[in-house]
């Protein structure tokens, strides 16, 4: 329990480093998850380019990680690896995001639980 909370605040520290872009993907809500042993942080962005999670996983290697752009059903468009952390925030900005499905109204959010 302890290492999935260290793990969330790292990659929460290395995002919050770009405050701004936050700002700009919209960024409501972030959880930890433990997804197949991999434990990492949802962000759940909703802004003009990026509408769905975003999953960030340490990679292999330190100071790296692993990037899936998900809808929000949490099917995996876009996957991404081995992400420097000085380039973080720069790499997720530049990929394709989900612009297909529909916006999803804050009723439809809130049913759907990305809002507790």
């Amino acid at each position: 329990m302890k290492q999935s909370t260290e793990v969330c605040d790292k990659i929460m520290s290395i995002l919050a480093e770009d405050a701004p872009t936050l700002m700009r993907w919209g960024a409501t809500k972030a959880l930890g998850v433990n997804t197949g042993g991999r434990v990492g942080l949802v962000v759940f962005v909703d802004a003009f380019k990026h509408r769905g999670p975003v999953a960030i996983y340490p990679a292999e290697h330190p100071r790296y990680y692993d990037v899936e752009v998900q809808d929000y059903d949490r099917h995996v468009l876009k996957s991404v690896a081995c992400i420097a952390a000085e380039s973080l925030v720069e790499n997720i900005d530049r990929l394709p995001f989900n612009r297909y499905k529909p916006f999803l109204t804050f009723d439809i959010q809130l049913r759907n639980g990305f809002y507790k």
